[in-house]
């Protein structure tokens, strides 16, 4: 069976969609999407959620609707999760990367 390739959120439970009711909800529901932003200095960690699972023939778990990335600061990176549990978990860890500098800057080896 072939897997959605959209989703919306209902609370912080996603739902599969129509991609034409994802884009409208997707638009609609900015604030909803939101499930955490930080800022450390001139980085920013911010993890929302997509509705989209581009991979999703590519894996056999759950579509990973939610993800984190970080800007600024020469520094980048980006953590996928399914759930809105695992996306504020996946949020946690990547603030604590950044200030612990564990996160290393774009483009070092």
């Amino acid at each position: 069976m072939k897997k959605p390739l959209a989703y919306i959120l209902v609370g912080h439970e996603s739902r599969a969609a129509s991609l034409y009711e994802w884009s409208d909800w997707f638009v609609a529901a900015y604030a909803e999407r939101i499930v955490a932003q930080t800022t450390i200095g001139d980085v920013k960690v911010s993890t929302c959620f997509v509705g989209i699972d581009p991979a999703a023939s590519l894996h056999d778990g759950p579509p990973l609707l939610f993800e984190t990335r970080v800007f600024g600061g020469g520094r980048g990176g980006v953590a996928k999760a399914a759930t809105w549990a695992e996306a504020e978990r996946a949020h946690g860890r990547m603030v604590e990367y950044i200030r612990d500098g564990a996160l290393p800057h774009e483009g070092a080896s």
